[in-house]
């Protein structure tokens, strides 16, 4: 599996979990509990900001790479990297279409 490949999937993974235990804090009436399952929240918060840092970057590299080679590929990479950055996609959309552009630059 490719580094790319392995990102996409540790994204996906870490915002599934989140949401789950943002599901989970909400029914909990144990205040122990729900003060520990928002510690691991601020957790995955953290690294998750990371990881959009990580994908920009990526989006951003590709961007580059596909310059010369693919100028359709190319402004797709520019509009989401615009995006993202612009906040109006989230890190999974994001990703998604980032998976699907990478999908067609390895696509003869």
């Amino acid at each position: 599996m490719e580094k790319e490949d392995l990102e996409s999937v540790y994204i996906r993974l870490i915002e599934k979990i989140r949401m789950d235990l943002n599901e989970i804090e909400v029914y909990c009436a144990d205040y122990f509990i729900k003060e520990k399952i928002h510690k691991i929240i601020e957790y995955i918060d953290q690294d998750t900001k990371n990881n959009r840092t990580v994908l920009a970057d990526l989006i951003k590299e590709k961007m580059n790479e596909t310059k010369t080679m693919n100028s359709d590929l190319n402004t797709d990479f520019y509009f989401l990297y615009r995006k993202f950055l612009d906040g109006k996609i989230n890190i999974q959309d994001a990703q998604q279409m980032y998976d699907m552009y990478s999908k067609e630059l390895k696509t003869p």
